[in-house]
């Protein structure tokens, strides 16, 4: 078989550290996706976010048009798909603020690395996150033979125990991230 690989990105976590560590460069994400494929032939890239919550204010509705035009040009990449959970209002700070989470995403994309990886479809799985969750569907992929690679930030570094699990690792510098900036 030759090599096949399939990438991962955690929108939310590519966002954070692209904030915290590079003063929100923008990326773009067809370089992102080639830089993370590394030469071997794609299967797919898979995206995970969820859109902002949307209390139809004329700001709400603002940012989640700004975000559906995000997602319709990731959708028109080449072997890129877009997985989208939720984002859900789960009661209020003591400061009487709304408190939001995300829900579903981390699910959706341990569910798919899994799936590749128990199907056979991927050697190789590139994985952009830093959350605990992905450590079961890491295992798997790993019990399955794929070599998985994890890209991550450094001020914003994934679980211990998922830096260990993965077989390379690779930290985003501005190196990497000139390599991926939109020009």
């Amino acid at each position: 078989m030759d090599l096949q690989v399939a990438s991962f990105i955690d929108g939310g976590y590519l966002d954070a550290v692209v904030k915290d560590e590079f003063g929100n460069v923008p990326i773009d994400y067809a370089k992102l996706a080639n830089y993370m494929a590394d030469g071997k032939n794609v299967l797919r890239t898979c995206y995970y976010h969820c859109p902002p919550y949307n209390d139809h204010s004329p700001q709400s509705d603002k940012l989640t048009q700004k975000f559906d035009e995000f997602v319709a040009g990731l959708s028109e990449l080449s072997n890129f798909s877009v997985c989208l959970g939720r984002l859900e209002r789960r009661g209020y700070s003591a400061k009487n603020k709304p408190i939001y989470m995300q829900k579903r995403v981390d699910v959706l994309f341990a569910l798919d690395l899994a799936k590749l990886a128990m199907k056979g479809k991927i050697t190789h799985a590139v994985i952009l996150t830093g959350d605990s969750d992905m450590i079961p569907s890491v295992q798997i992929a790993k019990d399955e033979g794929v070599h998985v690679t994890l890209i991550y930030g450094s001020t914003n570094p994934p679980h211990e125990e998922l830096y260990k699990l993965c077989d390379v690792r690779v930290k985003l510098t501005w190196d990497v991230v000139n390599k991926i900036r939109y020009n």
